[in-house]
This record gives structure tokens, sequence and C-alpha cells, in this order.
């Protein structure tokens, strides 16, 4: 999990002392994110100023060339997340590109700065994106079709405010309280699509590309792709269900930093488990036991399981006492 965080303001806007010490102070709290590296860059342009901050943690590509921001004179990407068909992506789109690391965002960066966010549809991953145009004074926050990796952002007087976490822009905001998010996050532990409990801040929803015209202060989104929800008289074959799974957990062990499972006993961690051990030896997994034991019996029967699984299927089982 990487992180981000920044804002696009004009440049001489009263405000601006107070939005970069803001940044300045959520930069070090969103640390937490990518321990790995750390970097903040400022562009200014004509009209605007321009304040971005990036953590890592390292996944694709281990080195130290991968620890930055990837940018040209025109164009900025900040990214969250993993691009599963990155090596067909350059085969495909950039085969005569020749490329400086081996991480996916190197190749996400060319993509957009080739193609523009048309190629997005193409892309299999999980991610939330900021892509900077300073040629058209756009900036451009998309996330995935699943909506894995937060992004939120807020505008305020013409500027606009981006972050992995929400806390840099609730401190920007007039702290008044959603109620009708607030009552659905009471309801199901979470906020609906597209807003949080602050009024004023709003999250970008799976699926979703937000356009923000910096020059015009103007803000446009579009959903760039839907699920078609259809009955089926027939399901698929057995084999195909089989193949699918077993493709996906392939794809998600694209990795060069080691890779654990969380595992609880259950069918879905389970089946992912003994899967990715076939993928990958070198595979570990984890799960939780709560002390002390004799008390909390009703709540181990997972560990029980987990570890008759791991023994079965010679997985390394790492656990976590959590004293309560």
């Amino acid at each position: 999990m990487c992180g981000f965080i920044g804002y696009i303001s004009s440049k001489k806007h009263s405000k601006n002392s107070i939005y970069e010490k803001k940044f300045d102070t959520y930069f070090e709290f969103l640390k937490n994110r990518g321990p790995d590296f750390q970097i903040k860059k400022k562009v200014i342009t004509d009209e605007s100023l321009i304040n971005l901050g990036f953590t890592r943690l390292a996944i694709q590509d281990l080195s130290n060339k991968s620890n930055q921001i990837f940018m040209n004179k025109k164009k900025i990407l900040l990214f969250n997340g993993e691009i599963y068909n990155k090596s067909h992506l350059y085969n495909e789109y950039l085969n005569n590109i020749i490329l400086k690391t081996d991480t996916d965002t190197e190749v996400l960066f060319n993509l957009l700065d080739k193609y523009g966010l048309k190629i997005i549809q193409k892309i299999s991953g999980i991610f939330s994106i900021i892509f900077i145009d300073l040629d058209k004074n756009n900036v451009f926050a998309v996330k995935d079709i699943t909506g894995t990796k937060p992004l939120y952002y807020k505008q305020e007087d013409g500027n606009f405010f981006f972050s992995s976490e929400a806390w840099y822009l609730y401190s920007l905001s007039k702290k008044e309280i959603n109620p009708k998010a607030l009552s659905f996050y009471f309801d199901f532990g979470f906020t609906p699509p597209g807003e949080t409990i602050i009024k004023d801040v709003a999250k970008v929803k799976p699926a979703e590309i937000v356009k923000f015209d910096f020059k015009l202060k103007q803000l446009k989104t579009e959903k760039y792709f839907d699920f078609e929800l259809k009955k089926q008289k027939n399901l698929p074959e057995q084999n195909i269900i089989n193949e699918t799974i077993k493709n996906t957990i392939e794809m998600n062990l694209i990795s060069d930093a080691k890779i654990g499972t969380f595992l609880s006993g259950g069918v879905d961690s389970s089946t992912i488990s003994i899967l990715a051990k076939k993928y990958n030896e070198k595979i570990e997994s984890f799960t939780t036991f709560y002390l002390p034991g004799e008390k909390f019996k009703k709540f181990n029967v997972d560990y029980d399981y987990s570890k008759k699984i791991a023994e079965d299927f010679k997985i390394k089982l790492n656990v976590k006492y959590i004293l309560t």
C-alpha cells in the first residue's frame, strides 16, 4: 500500500500558507502507508501552485531506481496499487519504449502519457491514480472498477485537494457532518459511494474518473466501466470457474516482495492459500489466536482449521496472539 497527498491552488491564493502547513503535517502521517520511500515535490506554473507528496511500499522492483514520482515536463503521475497485466500492456502498446525500471508505475505513466485516460479500460489491477496534465491544466482522479484503493478529494475556492486518507481533507473542511452518510455508516460500517461523513469531502467511486480543470475551475465525473448483471439460465462450466479462480490468484502473486495470505480456515481463504502455494512455494500464511485460550475457545475455532490446512499443505503459518 502506497499513499499520496496533494493540492493544486491558485498561485496567489490567500490561504496558500495554510494549505502548505497542513500538507506538510499530514504528509508525515501518510508515511505509515509507504515506509520504503517518501518524497515531496512542488511544481509552480504561470497561474498555479502544485504540492505533491508520495510514500512508497515497494512491491514490484525493490530497487532505489523506482523510488520516485514518475513525471516529465508535461505530465505527473501519483499511483497506489498494482497493475496485473503490465507485461501484456507493455508488449501491446509500448514495445518501442525502453523502460528504466521494472515497476508497473513506469508502465502506467508511459501508457497515460501516450494514450491518455482512454487506456484505463485496458488495465487489469487495483489502483487509485492522480494524473496531472500541465499543458491542458487538468488533474484526473481515478479508481479501479472495484474501488479497492482509497482516494478522497475536495474543492475549495477553486482549488483542488486529494489524498489517500481523508484526514487531510477533513482538516481543511468546515467539519459539517453529512447525516445521510453517517447514518449509512452506522448501519453498514462504511459510507455510501462517493460520500464521506463530512459534507464537503468526497471519495472517488469505483470505475470513476474525476476531472478537474484548474484553469477554468470546473469539475466533471464519468464512469468508464459498468457491470452488466444478467440472469443466466446456465452457469459456466466448472472448469471455466476453476481456471478463472486460478488465473486471478496467479496474477495477484506478481511481486518482488514477500507475499502472504490471511488464513482463517474457511473455504475462501483456504482455497486462496492452497492455490497460492502451488504458484509460489515460499508463500506464508497469517492467522490470529485470542488469549487466554480457554476463555476465548469459541473464537479460536478458526485457528484450529487454519493450523490443519497449513500442516496438510506445508504452508508456514504465522500466528498473531491477541491478549484481551
